[in-house]
């Protein structure tokens, strides 16, 4: 069918005919082919159950396969927390340690600690250099607080000693041989052609005795002060309830004592060469004790009784 066909004016019947032989067309393409014998279907049905069957087989043997290969393959090592370079750094912080310690104990010679020396009458001194400065020489049970300083001289190391008492006071070169950490050390000073010579120490020996089957005054008890206001210093005593006593005369001086109490004396017992006992009279009147003729308070009391 051309143009021409196309068109040419077309009956109402022509119309209807094309229709019926396009349908009748239509049909014939799209009907499938229906198998003569049901046996060739139930052959395809067989033929898909095999198939999914091999494929069900074949996803089982690649499963199994894998299992197989992950069990065989060996599995990946952890590894260490501490990395190379950590280990070196901690190596390196515990060797520095280790060297500092060894040159302090070993190698470093300095005067803080403490020392012992005797006089030519058998008197031992005790001289302890503390690292903020200060120097506290003890003789028996009573220190006497001073300070001391270090330089470097011409002639070596130098130590100035600012002491009121004792045997040394101004400026000695010193040397020290021995080892602190084995206890060991010697200190020489030197002035004027004249050697004194020291020796390292880890305690000052205990001079006191506790009193026996001591009975305490219970109104005693505790630390009491004594202000010098002109001066802004002051006296403290400390009464304990073991016996034992401390008397402070401004932190520059300092008995550590032993006592017994009566109704009008304190008797405290103390050490310089030798042991010496003195009777200390005291009196209350009200909160206020009267000790040696000093008007002492307690302390801490004025600041409880504001607080009330």
């Amino acid at each position: 069918m051309g143009f021409k066909d196309e068109t040419e004016i077309k009956t109402a019947e022509d119309i209807v005919k094309e229709q019926l032989d396009t349908e009748i067309l239509l049909e014939e393409i799209e009907q499938p082919e229906i198998p003569e014998n049901t046996e060739d279907i139930k052959d395809n049905s067989v033929d898909t159950e095999e198939i999914v069957e091999e494929t069900s087989d074949s996803t089982e043997t690649e499963e199994f396969e894998s299992e197989e290969t992950a069990e065989d393959s060996p599995k990946k090592k952890k590894k260490f927390f501490l990395q190379t370079p950590i280990i070196i750094a901690a190596c390196i912080v515990l060797g520095t340690l280790l060297g500092y310690f060894l040159f302090v104990g070993f190698f470093l010679h300095d005067p803080a600690g403490l020392w012992s020396v005797s006089d030519d009458e058998g008197t031992t001194y005790y001289y302890e250099f503390k690292d903020d400065g200060s120097c506290v020489m003890t003789i028996g049970t009573i220190d006497n607080i001073g300070a001391y300083y270090k330089s470097q001289t011409e002639t070596g190391d130098s130590i100035y000693i600012n002491q009121y008492y004792g045997m040394f006071a101004g400026e000695y070169n010193y040397t020290i041989t021995g080892s602190r950490l084995l206890g060991n050390q010697k200190m020489i000073l030197e002035t004027n052609g004249y050697e004194y010579e020291l020796t390292q120490v880890g305690s000052k020996e205990n001079l006191l005795e506790k009193p026996v089957d001591f009975i305490p005054n219970e109104e005693l008890l505790g630390e009491w002060e004594y202000l010098i206001p002109e001066y802004g210093v002051s006296y403290t005593f400390t009464f304990n309830k073991d016996g034992t006593m401390l008397y402070n005369q401004a932190d520059t001086v300092i008995y550590t004592a032993t006592y017994t109490v009566d109704d009008e004396n304190v008797h405290m017992t103390f050490f310089t060469n030798e042991e010496q006992t003195v009777d200390l009279p005291y009196h209350f009147d009200g909160d206020t004790l009267n000790l040696m003729e000093l008007e002492c308070h307690r302390v801490g009391a004025e600041s409880t009784a504001d607080e009330a």
